[in-house]
């Protein structure tokens, strides 16, 4: 644990310790591009239940979470300290510096504000408590419950911070699911192009409900792992980049996976919809397809008795069998239109985040 607030002068030394520790991560990044997702990850399972530097890896939800903790384990021995950062402070670090590296126009938008975040009484990285994540095939007021009451978010601060699924990618022997591509148009790229995926161009509701179509398709699974329905289409299509930056190519290479991922393993319940970024291309349906889930098309459209407890709906994207609009299509529609407001409000979302359960935090 750290103390709830450190001695006056140890503080210099905290700020050049977030310094080194964010170079260190960022190095780690760059010699292995794939964990910039992993350690985003990470920060969203471990700030589920609030931020303690802790997760369960016992639980399916988890599952790899054990190579972005060993990956950080190094920076965690050096920059530890009771009177400066936490284990749970430098999971949260991680969580921003891999978002910063997805960014195309800034490596220093998102920002740690606060440490003293303490680590779970068990301290053990790996032996946190259980916490539910929630279902992947759920409607839009669940999604919009689960947030509120793990976040104390609002409906538009659900809206950001699911955004941030355009730079992520599913693995079917985890999940069930396949998605390659992914939810967007550039996996690799921090910007609003999941929303264009959505939500059509334009101010009115019957503009917006017209994005391009999605079709329901049903993933056969074995080994335990339960049969799945996705959405998918060919890429393409959409747009984004509304109003703000962000249209040019992600100059680093390597692929960004999402906060979310669904859990792995031989599951024995209904799976998370938290993703993550391994995928064996061989397994794929189609490499050309993005994805979408139900918890992401419940954003966009309801589906009420029409969603099965398989996880089929009944009822169409688009058509005389629509599913009606949801109550969120509207928020959608604003960042889906505006790249530059979506980013700002994705950040702010993102700091609420990292502070959950953080009663000594100091800010910086």
């Amino acid at each position: 644990k750290v103390a709830d607030y450190p001695h006056p002068d140890r503080r210099l030394t905290v700020e050049e310790d977030i310094i080194n520790a964010t170079a260190e991560i960022w190095s780690l990044i760059e010699n292995q591009v794939n964990l910039a997702p992993k350690f985003v990850r990470l920060g969203f399972h471990d700030c589920v239940g609030g931020c303690n530097g802790c997760v369960d890896m016992n639980n399916a939800d988890n599952a790899g979470l054990d190579i972005p903790i060993d990956a950080l384990a190094p920076v965690v021995d050096t920059y530890e300290s009771e009177s400066g950062l936490s284990r749970a402070d430098i999971w949260a670090l991680a969580y921003i510096t891999g978002t910063n590296f997805a960014n195309p126009d800034s490596d220093t938008f998102f920002t740690f504000n606060e440490y003293g975040r303490v680590n779970c009484a068990e301290n053990d990285p790996t032996g946190g408590p259980e916490v539910e994540l929630p279902l992947a095939d759920i409607d839009t007021q669940d999604v919009l419950d689960f947030f509120a009451d793990a976040f104390q978010f609002d409906e538009q601060e659900t809206c950001a911070i699911l955004g941030a699924h355009t730079i992520g990618q599913v693995h079917q022997e985890n999940s069930g699911f396949v998605g390659n591509r992914g939810w967007s148009n550039n996996k690799e790229r921090l910007d609003n192009n999941y929303y264009a995926q959505i939500v059509g161009e334009g101010d009115t509701e019957e503009d917006q409900f017209e994005a391009p179509d999605w079709d329901q398709e049903e993933i056969i699974n074995g080994n335990g792992i339960p049969d799945r329905f996705i959405w998918d289409r060919e890429g393409g299509g959409g747009g984004g980049f509304g109003g703000g930056s962000g249209s040019g190519s992600n100059s680093r290479d390597g692929g960004v996976s999402s906060i979310f991922r669904h859990g792995g393993g031989f599951l024995r319940r209904p799976l998370s919809f938290s993703f993550d970024c391994l995928f064996d291309s061989s397994n794929s349906n189609d490499d050309d397809d993005i994805i979408m889930l139900n918890a992401d098309i419940a954003l966009v459209r309801t589906f009420g008795s029409n969603l099965q407890d398989d996880g089929q709906v009944n009822c169409d994207f688009r058509g005389r069998d629509a599913c009606p609009a949801a109550s969120t299509l509207s928020q959608m529609a604003v960042y889906r239109n505006d790249n530059d407001l979506w980013l700002t409000d994705f950040k702010a979302a993102s700091e609420k985040m990292l502070v959950q359960g953080c009663d000594s935090c100091v800010s910086l």
